[in-house]
Parts: structure tokens; C-alpha cells; sequence
């Protein structure tokens, strides 16, 4: 639509202006071999007069989009403490009135997904009648070595490992790649994410149970003892969300959109 395209022509604007920096960047670099710095320096004012681009307009223009998209309880919890969701079995059976946060229609948009390795592990444990990712390219973040991935048969083609942090991981697949928006899933990397301020859109559905206990999706409130449980920011930190839709699905679940703005300590 009219919003897209205005996105779409303000990020190509964005792109054209780091593409003329760098390209400015070359020229100072051989100049000033050859000239010398100060001498260089009479000869591109724009080098004294204008700073350069910014972290935020370089990560906004360069960096795909990244969504968050997962269920969780009333009271917070995406599993079980031992990593069970079972409890979600009687909505995948009735997952309510279609809508455009639907999970098909989510995923139409999806680029890549970037996964922790514990919900790899979970959710090839299903086996692949229940593999919900079609053929969208998988990457399973793993502080191990990758031989220690095991990767079914039927995924070879379609999943890899790594173990590089959130922001190198991102520029990665952004940029030799050419993805453009990457689905980020399980506790742990959501969190991961959302420390390195690499989430822009949150997707949760609530689901009318209230767990008790189990592995939460944000804080450190996890009453089963987790002791990999984390606060939702580095630092106690806030992170501002602006609220987009929420939606009745109907069967009792909620799904709410948020686009994620700033932390409270971003000066930006």
C-alpha cells in the first residue's frame, strides 16, 4: 500500500546516502594518501562541516527487519519448566478466525528464521509431518560446535549453525544474503535480540491459561529456577513498544502487534 511504498522509497533514500558516504570515504582514503590529511581536508569541506552517518541510520537502512512472533500464557510463560507446549495442542487444532497475523500469512513475509538451539531441538523432536516452516532457510544460534548440531536428513538443504552474536548475525544475512526480514524465535535468542535493540516488531498471542510456573518470555520472574534466565534488557534498561493492533481471535487467544520504538537509555 501508500505506507509501504513511502518505507520502501525512505529506506532506498537512506541506502543512496550510505552508498555516498562510502563511496566519498575511498576517495578521502586515496587522497589523503597521496596529499596528506590536512591538505585533503581543504579540499572536502563536508569532512569538517557534517558528521558522519549515524549507528541508527546505518543499522535502519542496511539491517533487515526482525519480528518476534510466539505464543504465551497470561501470565507469561512460552513453556512449560522441562520445555513442554502441550498446553498449546488444543489451539493448533482451533486456532480461531483468520486474520492477517495468522501464522501463514506471517510467515509469507518471512525471510529467514533465526532460532535458539534448545527450540530446534524441540521442534524437530515433533518430527517432520509437524515442521510448520515450509522450506524458509533456518539458522540455529549455538554456543557449541556445529558438529554437535544434529540436523535431520529431510533439513540438511535448509539449516545451518552459528554461533556469532545478534548484530553480526544480522548485517550477515542482510548483506550477503540480501534478506530482508528475519522471524526470531525462543526465550533466549527473543532476549538476545531485544539486548542488542535488534527486534523491531513483536507479535504475541495470549493464550487464556495461567501456567504457574515454567520458562518465562521476558524478565527473570521463571519459577522453576532457570538459572539461564535473564532480564528482558542488559542494564535494567526500559524498551519502549508502540502499540500497532490487537486482535480477538475468538477460542480465547489475543494477538497484539507492537513495533518496537527505543530502550530508555538509547540517547539517539
Amino acid at each position: 500500500g501508500i505506507k509501504k511504498s513511502k518505507s520502501t522509497t525512505m529506506m532506498v533514500r537512506q541506502l543512496r546516502t550510505v552508498q555516498q558516504f562510502r563511496l566519498s570515504l575511498v576517495a578521502y582514503l586515496v587522497a589523503a594518501t597521496v596529499c596528506g590529511v590536512e591538505s585533503f581536508s581543504a579540499l572536502w569541506p563536508p569532512l569538517r562541516s557534517r558528521p558522519l552517518p549515524s549507528t541508527r541510520l546505518l543499522s535502519s537502512s542496511m539491517m533487515m527487519k526482525s519480528s518476534v512472533y510466539i505464543a504465551v500464557t497470561v501470565d507469561g510463560f512460552i513453556a512449560t519448566p522441562d520445555g513442554d507446549v502441550g498446553f498449546l495442542d488444543p489451539y493448533h487444532s482451533s486456532p480461531g478466525k483468520p486474520n492477517k497475523y495468522d501464522f501463514e500469512s506471517f510467515m509469507k513475509t518471512v525471510d529467514v528464521l533465526i532460532m535458539g538451539r534448545k527450540s530446534f531441538d524441540k521442534v524437530i523432536s515433533f518430527g517432520p509431518e509437524l515442521w510448520a516452516y515450509s522450506e524458509t532457510p533456518v539458522v540455529v544460534l549455538s554456543r557449541q560446535q556445529q558438529d554437535n548440531l544434529v540436523i535431520p536428513p529431510y533439513l540438511q538443504q535448509q539449516v545451518t549453525c552459528s554461533s556469532k552474536a545478534p548484530e553480526e548475525l544480522v548485517l550477515e544475512l542482510s548483506e550477503q544474503h540480501g534478506y530482508q526480514h528475519a522471524y526470531i524465535d525462543g526465550g533466549q535468542t527473543i532476549r538476545r535480540f531485544l539486548n542488542a535493540g535488534l527486534v523491531d516488531q513483536l507479535i504475541l498471542t495470549r493464550v487464556p491459561l495461567l501456567l504457574g510456573q515454567g520458562i518465562p518470555l521476558f524478565g527473570d520472574n521463571n519459577k522453576a529456577g532457570d538459572s539461564s534466565t535473564t532480564t528482558t534488557n542488559n542494564n535494567n534498561s526500559r524498551t519502549n513498544l508502540e502499540h500497532v493492533e490487537t486482535i480477538d481471535l475468538g477460542n480465547g487467544l489475543i494477538t497484539t502487534c507492537y513495533t518496537v520504538i527505543a530502550s530508555s537509555n538509547d540517547t539517539g
